[in-house]
């Protein structure tokens, strides 16, 4: 079953989230999250978010050991996940609307590299 990248960037951002939200299970967030015909999708998400995880946290440990860069860690991850690169269309914004700014299409992969570095020193 092919699990869509729109699920998968759900589900990662429910894994490393924080917070008082964080109370209730991941999987519960993530089905409140997602349309009803795409709930299926949600455990096996969840799944591949957390191989994403442990990717990052291992990486991380490379970079603690000075052997890799922050940006090599974010494009290896790039490259290991391609659903964390949101290739969604931008949004055409007239010159004068320039706040807030679009939202960065690597976002998602410095955040779960930033995450696995969290859990790599805890």
């Amino acid at each position: 079953m092919e699990i869509p990248p729109e699920v998968l960037r759900a589900a990662l951002e429910e894994y490393i989230a924080f917070g008082p939200a964080t109370r209730r299970p991941a999987g519960e967030r993530l089905a409140a999250r997602l349309p009803p015909e795409q709930r299926a999708a949600g455990a096996a998400a969840l799944a591949v978010a957390g191989q994403a995880v442990a990717a990052a946290e291992s990486l991380a440990k490379e970079y603690l050991d000075g052997r890799r860069s922050q940006a090599s860690i974010t494009r290896e991850l790039e490259v290991r996940y391609p659903w964390l690169y949101d290739d969604s269309p931008a949004e055409a914004r007239p010159w004068w609307r320039l706040w807030p700014p679009p939202p960065d299409r690597h976002d998602l992969a410095r955040r779960l590299a930033h995450f696995g570095w969290w859990v790599s020193i805890m």
